[in-house]
């Protein structure tokens, strides 16, 4: 019997698969495509088809042109009016006179965070992060107290003891030729009063080479590690029930009426990180805008020494509160205006209203859609604000414009703005009064323009 001989005819199993497979997925695709622009409902809202049709859009915007969306919004804002639909889900508004409509308080109406928004974070049990309404008002309530005004008094020696020493290390490095940047600088600085407040002891970040470079480039690996320990240390202390003179938020949290399960090391270590990556992300960036621009400009820096001078008669030894800095008209448009042109968080902050449809116009936005209002878009509306991009301190001085107040919104509003909306503007005050005093008494300082 001969052996049967084998079919070497190339099989057609395989193309046929994949030309299924194809088909299904084109199928799909095109179907997706199609309820996205014209049966979704988001469908008849203003903006590019493109953008609606799917996500690769922003994608492409983001991921391979490198995080430009955010200008291509303010195109279609341009060329469709102040509500937009950015991608197949969300809805953008560039409208000052709406914002208190989608960030509101906790008592005006549930408020949810839009998960896709929070994806890759890595931190998504901290209370920034949180997406319920209910357990994120939960998580952020231990929290509030040593962000309130009360904290910010309680922690005010804190604050002017880390600009101090900041203050001092700068003079140690004067006639030096060495080149720092502003940006480490502010990033140590921020770190050592934020461990003061979440530990009761600083990071020590100053004390570094360069300014612990590496915490400002990658603060959150740098910083991983030693919030571990401190939040078990946190937890070692309330368990043998230690007194201590200065409270700290963790041993605070570690006494508050949170159930075990929200008390675990790696949440609250994920707490930490958020705090801190808060605290070192956006600070750091509107201290070195501010600095530059008091050091480069002669007018801005002698003005603003005139106005220093009736307070600083015992500086550094009996450097002036808060409060009193608080009532300098100049100081506080000089921080206000570095706050805009800092912005905070550029991109939108999507909030999504899950139990009640939202009023723009004529348009009724559905509840659950995530719907953004962008610190960029506002902070830089020509409008508002004449030459949007220029620092001008003298725009917040006498009669101005009222809807410059209500677009000013670097920490956000409603149930969720950021935590240390009341910190941060404290920092530049005590830093800026020192570097304007230290220029008036001749301990000079360059800028890079000389």
């Amino acid at each position: 019997m001969e052996p049967l001989l084998e079919d070497t005819r190339p099989s057609v199993f395989l193309p046929q698969h994949v030309t299924l497979l194809l088909t299904a997925l084109g199928v799909y695709l095109m179907s997706t495509w199609i309820y996205n622009l014209y049966f979704h409902p988001l469908a008849g809202f203003p903006g590019s088809k493109i953008a609606a049709a799917s996500g690769l859009y922003e994608f492409y915007y983001d991921v391979v042109k490198k995080g430009q969306y955010l200008y291509k919004i303010e195109e279609m804002h341009r060329q469709y009016g102040p509500i937009v639909r950015i991608n197949p889900y969300e809805i953008v508004i560039n409208d000052p006179s709406y914002y208190n409509e989608v960030y509101v308080t906790s008592n005006t109406r549930r408020t949810s965070l839009w998960p896709a928004y929070r994806s890759g974070v890595g931190f998504d049990d901290c209370h920034l992060l949180t997406e319920d309404h209910h357990l994120h008002r939960r998580r952020r309530k231990p929290l509030e107290p040593f962000f309130s005004r009360i904290g910010i008094i309680r922690m005010e020696e804190t604050i002017i003891s880390e600009a101090k020493s900041l203050n001092n290390r700068l003079e140690g490095l004067k006639g030096s030729s060495s080149v720092i940047c502003l940006d480490h600088v502010f990033t140590a600085f921020a770190a050592d009063v934020i461990a003061e407040v979440c530990y009761g002891s600083p990071s020590k970040m100053m004390t570094k080479d360069e300014f612990g470079a590496d915490c400002a480039i990658h603060p959150d690996t740098a910083a991983g590690s030693m919030m571990t320990q401190r939040v078990e240390q946190a937890q070692r202390e309330s368990a043998e029930t230690r007194v201590r003179e200065k409270p700290t938020l963790f041993r605070h949290i570690m006494t508050s009426d949170m159930p075990a399960s929200e008390q675990s090391v790696e949440r609250l270590t994920n707490e930490a990180m958020a705090i801190f990556g808060g605290a070192t992300g956006t600070t750091p960036h509107a201290l070195a805008l501010i600095s530059y621009y008091i050091l480069s400009n002669q007018e801005i820096r002698e003005r603003l020494g005139e106005e220093l001078a009736p307070l600083m008669s015992d500086y550094p030894d009996n450097p002036p509160k808060s409060t009193d800095l608080e009532k300098l008209p100049y100081l506080q448009a000089i921080i206000k205006e570095g706050l805009r042109l800092s912005y905070g968080v550029m991109r939108r902050l999507p909030r999504r209203s899950p139990d009640v449809a939202l009023q723009y116009k004529q348009w009724t936005i559905p509840k659950g859609t995530p719907v953004g209002m962008g610190a960029y878009s506002l902070h830089t509306n020509s409008d508002v604000y004449p030459e949007p991009f220029d620092f001008i301190p003298e725009r917040w001085l006498g009669a101005y414009d009222p809807r410059m107040n209500e677009s000013w919104v670097p920490f956000s509003r409603g149930s969720r703005k950021c935590l240390g909306s009341k910190y941060e503007p404290i920092h530049p005050l005590y830093f800026a009064h020192g570097l304007v005093w230290c220029q008036s008494t001749n301990k000079k300082w360059q800028s890079s323009n000389g």
